[in-house]
């Protein structure tokens, strides 16, 4: 999906990104309507500024989509981590990509100098957690992970939870406030 270059594409971006929001926010399953409302505004300003790409294949087996899944990305660095939140599309039956965000996916990543950690969670369109996946790798002295441990966690458990939340907040609380006020600045 590549980023409107006129103005019939970026009404197209438009057009999707407000009946994504009108969908999400009425749907009747969600626990609380304000946070849904919230999630369901995220996932749009990722949509209509995130970067089109494909979903990366390191983490497609363990808890993505499949490999070359269409995807547009959102990248913030700050606060001494890197967070990305990334909404995968559905695929047709003939495997082209329809207009239609399935999942979100919001990673958090930690790298110093000898380690890295990444955890990354996937999410239905109302932020409901459906799966969590970490990955710790030390790392040689031209930055590559030389041995590493991955676990697939139980969405259940309160530590994965915690985590989830707290990445999930970031987003909610402190980056898209953030943007909808500096997007206010004349």
């Amino acid at each position: 999906m590549k980023g409107p270059r006129n103005g019939a594409g970026r009404a197209t971006v438009a057009a999707l990104v407000a009946a994504f929001v009108a969908a999400s926010c009425l749907d009747s399953r969600a626990a609380d309507a304000g946070t849904n409302a919230d999630f369901s505004r995220l996932v749009a300003v990722a949509i209509s500024t995130g970067r089109a790409g494909e979903f990366p294949p390191l983490f497609a087996s363990s808890i993505g989509p499949e490999t070359k899944t269409p995807v547009q990305v959102k990248e913030v660095a700050g606060d001494g981590f890197r967070h990305i939140l990334t909404v995968a599309f559905a695929k047709s039956a003939r495997g082209k990509k329809e207009a239609r965000p399935e999942w979100v996916y919001l990673r958090w990543r930690s790298r110093t100098k000898h380690a890295v950690e990444t955890k990354y969670f996937r999410a239905d369109l109302h932020g409901r957690l459906r799966k969590a996946y970490y990955l710790h790798g030390v790392l040689d002295d031209s930055g590559r992970v030389v041995s590493g441990s991955q676990s697939d966690p139980r969405v259940q458990d309160p530590e994965i939870r915690q985590a989830y939340q707290a990445e999930l907040d970031y987003w909610l609380k402190d980056w898209l406030p953030r943007r909808a006020a500096a997007a206010a600045k004349p």
